[in-house]
């Protein structure tokens, strides 16, 4: 048997050129996420090469990936296009969450460490500190932690990457911006993240998956009344505002 060692030429570039697609895709998603760019908008390659200061391969890559997970489609004579988000898309992920989440984190409650059960603090308190100073990015992303942090012991890898997933779609951004338009929505949020967690460190497992129940049904009904809201005023001023059928140029 040859005890040669196994050539790797190559590998290495190889792994920075994925690891360089990675980091493109990324800032690309997060851009689309956090409203930069905006439904209806084209992602041309060469000029997002030229803003990255790279060449058009990994993009292209990054903008084929982006829309196998749905968050752009291609339009006849347009290319690549960031994918609307619909209300009734909304209300699909809240109805997914709302039958998951609440079995996940009551799960956790029962299974969690006592370091998971400091890190939820911590993210808590972290929130709590930065209140007045987040942009809407911001207080998404912390929210989206609390959760994230909330349902990982649970111990069922299937379930948490569902969720994990969930959090990732734009669509998903789009609804805790509408709900986050509220007057006293932060406070509101950070008020029931408390009171979940107050539950979570007793690990009374039903009063958990009671409040998550109530925390994201509570989120569902003041998004669908925003979206009522913007249509009612879009009505009003003669616009059409289904995110659907008004890309931003």
């Amino acid at each position: 048997m040859s005890s040669d060692p196994v050539r790797v030429d190559g590998l290495r570039l190889e792994l920075e050129e994925r690891r360089l697609v990675d980091r493109v895709y990324e800032r690309i998603k997060e851009a689309i996420q956090d409203g930069r760019i905006k439904p209806g908008q084209r992602l041309v390659q060469d000029a997002l090469a030229r803003q990255l200061g790279i060449s058009r391969s990994p993009v292209r890559e990054a903008i084929v990936r982006l829309g196998q997970e749905g968050f752009i489609h291609l339009e006849p004579h347009r290319g690549a296009v960031v994918r609307p988000v619909t209300d009734r898309e909304m209300d699909q992920i809240y109805q997914i969450r709302q039958l998951l989440e609440p079995f996940a984190a009551a799960e956790a409650s029962a299974l969690a460490t006592d370091e998971e059960i400091g890190r939820l603090v911590e993210v808590q308190r972290e929130a709590e500190q930065q209140r007045d100073a987040l942009n809407p990015g911001q207080v998404f992303w912390v929210n989206g932690e609390f959760h994230r942090v909330l349902v990982a012991p649970c111990r069922n890898e299937v379930l948490v990457g569902l969720l994990a997933s969930l959090w990732e779609r734009q669509v998903t951004f789009r609804a805790f911006a509408m709900y986050a338009e509220r007057r006293g929505a932060m406070d509101h949020m950070l008020s029931e993240h408390q009171g979940i967690l107050d539950a979570f460190r007793s690990r009374r497992q039903e009063r958990v998956r009671t409040l998550v129940d109530y925390h994201i049904r509570d989120a569902r009904i003041a998004t669908e009344k925003a979206a009522a809201q913007r249509d009612s005023e879009a009505s009003d001023a003669g616009l059409d505002a289904s995110p659907s059928t008004a890309p931003v140029p």
